[in-house]
Parts: structure tokens; C-alpha cells; sequence
């Protein structure tokens, strides 16, 4: 018997401007991975010093997916110790 968990969370740290790149590969690797089940939720979120940035992924079909593709969550949650008006925004 096994379990698996209908919502994962996939935590990373890199500078705001790299955090594109990240979920790029994230995106390449779950794109290999063979055991999907439909309705699965994914979540990526890098944290930065300004702020968190959060991607969001509903897996459409069971088992290999020809093309994963995070969607990008806005606004940003900034912490409250960050006083900038805005946090940089990650380049495309």
C-alpha cells in the first residue's frame, strides 16, 4: 500500500530575479516524472528576502505529462519587516 500526499509544497531560496529559472527546471523535472495522478496540486514558492513568490500547478492527467507549466500567484506576500513599496519583480 502506498500514499501519496494531494498537495505538495516545493520550498526554494534564490534572488528574485533567478526565481523564473527555478521554476523552469522544477517545470522540466516534473515534466519526467511518470507516476502524476489528475487533480494533484503543486505549490513552489521562493522566498526572498522581500517577499514570497508562489506558483501554483494542477496536474491535468494521470502518470507522464508532456508539458508541466507553473502559473505565477500575484501579489507577491511581503513580509511585514519589508518597508520597499514594491519587491523587484522577477525578469521574463
Amino acid at each position: 500500500m502506498s500514499i501519496k500526499a494531494p498537495c505538495k509544497l516545493m520550498i526554494f531560496a534564490t534572488f528574485i530575479h533567478e526565481s523564473l529559472a527555478m521554476v523552469r527546471r522544477l517545470e522540466s523535472a516534473m515534466s519526467a516524472y511518470p507516476y502524476h495522478i489528475h487533480g494533484e496540486e503543486y505549490m513552489a514558492m521562493n522566498v526572498t528576502k522581500e517577499a514570497a513568490l508562489r506558483y501554483h500547478f494542477s496536474v491535468p492527467s494521470d502518470g507522464r505529462l508532456s508539458e508541466v507549466q507553473f502559473n505565477e500567484m500575484t501579489p507577491h506576500l511581503r513580509w511585514p519587516w519589508d518597508t520597499r513599496s514594491e519587491p523587484e519583480q522577477p525578469r521574463k
